[in-house]
């Protein structure tokens, strides 16, 4: 049990810091690749993707360690560890927000959204309300959503993105039920 929760603290430590230098990457405004939005989208200012290469990546990342500060400061008797620990929360909340990465902000309401209902059932209403929120009131991410449910996303999707992805995968698991691709 020790060596597991000291990997979850590494986890942690790492997870701030690469939080720490994505909310740095978005302040410089760090160029990004061209490749990493679709042309018919609003354009972004900037998507973080720290030292992760890409900003899914490190949506991703921060879909996995962000939670665990919320689960270290409810388990803290300090005022001052219980802040540190929502501070860092913050961090790697800002900075999955930073990274633009759609699936990863659906993925971290869900991971919110188990974590409330196991932890207090009443947190969901104000994680809800916060998206609801967040969607109305900042434009770029209202605008990432809305264009995740277009045609021309759909359209896009199919040609290289996401979805063709998915419909080969699905094809080419159906063919291959018993043994798998390897």
């Amino acid at each position: 049990f020790k060596g597991a929760k000291k990997v979850l603290y590494i986890l942690f430590v790492i997870g701030v810091l690469i939080g720490l230098h994505g909310i740095y990457q978005f302040i410089i405004k760090v160029q990004i690749p061209a490749s990493w939005q679709d042309v018919a989208e609003d354009p972004v200012r900037t998507r973080v993707f720290s030292i992760l290469k890409s900003p899914n990546i490190a949506g991703s990342f921060m879909v996995l360690v962000a939670p665990l500060s919320l689960a270290f400061a409810a388990n803290q008797k300090s005022f001052l560890k219980k802040l540190i620990f929502l501070g860092s929360f913050a961090v790697m909340s800002s900075c999955l927000l930073f990274t633009y990465s759609k699936m990863a902000w659906f993925a971290y309401l869900a991971a919110l959204g188990v974590y409330f209902l196991i932890k207090d059932k009443r947190l969901i209403l104000a994680l809800a309300a916060a998206a609801v929120l967040l969607y109305l009131f900042v434009p770029s991410i209202g605008n990432r959503i809305a264009y995740l449910l277009s045609p021309e996303y759909i359209i896009s999707a199919m040609k290289g993105g996401r979805l063709i992805r998915w419909s080969q995968g699905f094809a080419i698991m159906g063919e291959n039920l018993m043994y798998g691709v390897g």
